[in-house]
């Protein structure tokens, strides 16, 4: 816990002149066929896909989506496990093997706090070996 504390107070001091620039997201960019958008930072959003990638061991991974009922989009993926001692009961605990997470957790907390949208986040559970991820995103609806 106190590494990740020094961790956090590290990226705060180096990060501190950084301003979220909040923009409308084109889903398409990130998944093939995707014609919902989003809201959020493009370099954070980017940032979110590159450690998916990373986690599924430099492989880009399918995505499914579902629009929800209201103003979210649900994104559906799954990584390999990998060696992680004692599964993944609890991935947002802080320690060096949830880092990953962490990261993704914070991102899609920024993206909630500017949008006003406390629906967004990420869960992860167990499956077959896996890890299937769940992100919630907001959903720009167009009124036309």
């Amino acid at each position: 816990k106190e590494l990740y504390g020094i961790l956090c107070t590290q990226v705060e001091m180096q990060v501190g002149s950084y301003r979220f620039a909040c923009s409308q997201i084109n889903m398409s960019e990130y998944l093939k066929g995707c014609d919902l958008k989003t809201v959020g930072d493009k370099e954070l959003f980017s940032y979110m896909f590159l450690i998916i990638k990373r986690m599924n061991k430099g492989v880009q991974p399918s995505y499914k989506y579902k629009a929800e009922r209201g103003p979210y989009i649900k994104l559906y993926t799954s990584v390999p496990r990998g060696q992680r001692p004692g599964g993944v009961e609890n991935p947002f605990v802080p320690n060096h093997a949830n880092i990953p997470f962490l990261i993704i957790r914070q991102i899609l907390r920024e993206i909630s706090n500017v949008t006003n949208l406390c629906g967004c986040g990420i869960s992860a559970i167990e499956s077959n070996g896996n890890i299937d991820i769940t992100i919630t995103l907001p959903r720009v609806i167009s009124l036309q």
